[in-house]
């Protein structure tokens, strides 16, 4: 619902679909924002011509025919900047796909006797194809020597790497975060959940803390 200034005529606008009607009403006195036209006065609005219906100029004319398609240009000018931000911010969460992943000792195949624990934390841009990640451990038996996202898989079976979450040859960190590009057939099988995120330490070369990628 739209207003015009106090003063005016034409008190009230309100869209509905393609289709305008406009309140006109001689309690235009009042404060605008308090002001609530019956069902009755609701009228059908040619905003397309430089007229108004027959019937809503019985009820009163508006101040000036000029003024109401100047406001209505303003209007839809401001109706058309929402819905397209609107339009932008759907856009954005469409193409962004976050995934998760729990890692513990007994997701490795085989499991070991690690309490250590980890998490992750990716988001998929869909339309750059472009993966980032925030991984993170701890209480693992020795400093992480390598971290990994390999696949595909299901849960209780080993599959390569598929990507690499550090720099090759350099120890990974905690918290680790990354991105890279994936393919079309690697998009696929993370969608399918057949990859996991595993973290490798000296005393656990294939992996001590792993956990299965998801939504």
């Amino acid at each position: 619902m739209y207003v015009l200034p106090r003063g005016g005529g034409l008190c009230q606008l309100l869209v509905v679909g393609a289709n305008l009607y406009a309140c006109i009403t001689d309690q235009c006195h009042k404060p605008v924002q308090r002001l609530i036209c019956p069902q009755s006065d609701w009228t059908p609005f040619n905003y397309g011509l430089s007229s108004i219906s027959p019937w809503a100029r019985a009820v009163r004319q508006p101040r000036s025919i000029t003024h109401v398609e100047d406001l209505m240009s303003k209007i839809f000018k401001l109706a058309a900047g929402a819905l397209f931000a609107v339009g932008i911010s759907f856009s954005a969460q469409a193409q962004s796909v976050t995934y998760h992943a729990t890692l513990t000792s007994a997701e490795e195949v085989p499991v070991n006797p690690s309490t250590g624990k980890g998490k992750a934390e990716l988001t998929l841009n869909s339309a750059t194809k472009e993966l980032t990640w925030n991984v993170t451990w701890e209480g693992l038996t020795g400093d992480a020597v390598a971290a990994h996202i390999h696949g595909p898989a299901d849960k209780g079976a080993n599959a390569g790497v598929q990507v690499q979450l550090g720099v090759q040859g350099t120890p990974p960190k905690s918290p680790l975060t990354g991105k890279a590009t994936l393919t079309d057939a690697q998009i696929a099988d993370l969608n399918a959940g057949k990859y996991y995120v595993n973290v490798h330490t000296p005393m656990n070369k294939g992996g001590e803390v792993r956990g299965q990628v998801s939504k």
